[in-house]
């Protein structure tokens, strides 16, 4: 599959979110507050297609400092790498905007991993909060 990186603002993927709304994941992590602290999205596509995306919120969503936001795949995607693929990118974005400490919180088992298995240069800029798997046991992910 040929995919690509983009960055846009976040109003211009509002289709997206349209789109996907009726997704639990969706409106967790971009819906309310969440989608208004933000001003970027890193997404990773293929044509028009978007495969999975990341947002940055560049004051975080309690005013303390950037932070990534949410970390969306769409379903049929995941277990590509696609996931890591648009982290690694989405906190290369981060560093480039300047940002030398990056807050994001794992809701979920693939989100560990994912910050886990990053580069160590990248990680190094992350200020991480494991905060379980709410995400997993919200969606039926979670083993039983």
């Amino acid at each position: 599959m040929n995919t690509k990186i983009t960055v846009k603002k976040i109003a211009e993927v509002s289709d997206f979110f349209c789109t996907h709304g009726t997704d639990p994941l969706v409106c967790l992590l971009f819906g309310g507050d969440r989608g208004t602290v933000c001003d970027e999205v890193v997404m990773l596509q293929s044509g028009r297609s978007i495969l999975a995306l990341a947002s940055i919120s560049p004051n975080g969503e309690t005013g303390k400092g950037p932070g990534i936001v949410g970390l969306y795949v769409v379903p049929k995607y995941r277990k590509c790498g696609y996931g890591k693929h648009v982290m690694e990118a989405t906190v290369r974005r981060c560093i480039e905007r300047g940002f030398s400490k990056v807050r994001i919180d794992t809701l979920s088992k693939g989100a560990k991993y994912i910050v886990e298995t990053l580069p160590n240069e990248l990680k190094s800029v992350l200020d991480v909060h494991h905060s379980g798997e709410v995400l997993d046991m919200f969606t039926g992910l979670a083993p039983k």
